[in-house]
């Protein structure tokens, strides 16, 4: 077995100091606690609002040195959930221990039911029947192992729908290939105010570039996107595309209520970047430099043909740590970084580059989960949110 690192003096207090270090023999995990209530019915709080659900607890994962037991400090829970009888074949990240009780998770609303619509596809009012289970994480120098609760801890749960729900809309055609399933290029919005219907994308085109607009409950079915209707307004199915003629960066807008577009060259600054990171506390603010590298997509061309648009960012991402927000940078570093102009503007909002304060997006109210993540650094628009793809 491994020597365990990361453990105790206790060689020191056995008064045994010039002893070899002991060998690890053994791990246990910790177990969760029976909880008093297994069954909640979620409802939407409040605006600003994420009630507590239920609080989880656990007994410490103990470790075996040369066969005597001792409880060590410097480990990592996680609560992670599956559908029961899963086994946990794809187990999600449910919940994680603050600074003040490491033996203790709390359940919010807010955190929990977008883990349920997005991570487990649950369907508004239906019941979900959930496996918990404990994981302890341990090691150093980069090494990581993992021990795992036997007993999982039942919990249904029935999640509801948000009102007001933003559906995302994206460009088809040729950029994506003639894919009319593809969510690669998703268009922008300068809030996420329901009322407010318009939305934007600024990009590199190819010349004869022909796209149509698609909400994302649409993707797949050409009846239902939004095509070309004349004179600068669109239309619902059965009509012509929308095209760029010239090569160029170009900024195009679509408003899905009034059912007008606009083709806009962009005139800004187009300074490229080697890479654009997502930072946060779940990578330490990337001070060992392991902050996450965004990815850019490829764009088609008609007729054929692709390139790579520098400036339109994309990341997948499991965040269990989301305490004090989060941002993007350029290059692994601090010299060019975006804060939000607006810290609570999520899922969708606006960055300033390099502005004099120093905000975070707070994502407090979409909790822990798989995020999707995108960022545009012509604009400085991002999108941030729970979902799976």
């Amino acid at each position: 077995m491994k020597k365990i690192f990361l453990l105790i003096l206790f060689a020191c207090l056995s008064a045994a100091c010039n002893k070899q270090l002991p060998t690890l023999t053994d791990v246990k995990s910790g177990e969760l606690d029976e909880l008093p209530v297994t069954e909640f019915v979620l409802t939407e709080p409040n605006a600003g609002a994420n009630p507590l659900i239920v609080t989880v607890t656990w007994s410490k994962t103990k470790f075996y040195l040369d066969g005597e037991a001792y409880p060590v400090g410097n480990v990592k829970y996680t609560i992670e959930a599956d559908i029961a009888g899963a086994r946990f074949a794809n187990a999600v990240t449910l919940a994680a221990p603050d600074n003040n009780n490491p033996l203790a998770a709390n359940l919010f609303v807010n955190d929990v039911n977008s883990i349920l619509i997005n991570n487990f596809k649950a369907m508004a009012k239906q019941q979900l029947q959930l496996e918990l289970r404990l994981r302890t994480e341990y090691g150093e120098n980069g090494e990581k192992n993992f021990v795992y609760s036997t007993v999982p801890l039942a919990l249904t749960l029935v999640p509801f729908r948000p009102e007001n729900e933003l559906i995302p809309v994206y460009l088809t055609g040729d950029v994506t290939g003639g894919d009319l399933n593809s969510r690669a290029f998703m268009m922008y919005r300068a809030d996420n105010d329901p009322k407010n219907h318009e939305y934007t994308y600024t990009g590199k085109f190819g010349a004869n570039t022909h796209f149509k607009f698609c909400s994302e409950i649409a993707l797949g079915d050409e009846s239902k996107m939004f095509g070309n209707g004349g004179g600068n307004m669109l239309v619902i199915g059965g009509s012509s595309d929308m095209v760029i003629e010239n090569e160029g960066i170009y900024t195009l807008t679509m408003n899905d209520k009034t059912l007008t577009y606009s083709i806009t060259p962009y005139t800004g600054a187009t300074t490229e970047y080697d890479v654009v990171n997502f930072v946060g506390a779940f990578c330490e603010w990337g001070a060992s430099g392991e902050d996450p590298e965004m990815q850019n997509f490829v764009v088609g061309k008609n007729g054929g043909g692709t390139f790579t648009d520098r400036h339109n960012w994309y990341l997948e991402i499991d965040l269990d740590n989301i305490e004090y927000g989060v941002k993007f940078r350029a290059n692994h570093g601090w010299e060019n970084r975006w804060c939000p102009i607006k810290s609570t503007d999520n899922p969708f909002g606006i960055t300033e580059l390099n502005p004099t304060q120093d905000p975070n997006i707070d994502i407090t109210q979409q909790g822990l989960g798989h995020y999707e993540v995108r960022f545009n650094d012509l604009t400085g628009h991002y999108f941030v949110k729970v979902r799976t793809l």
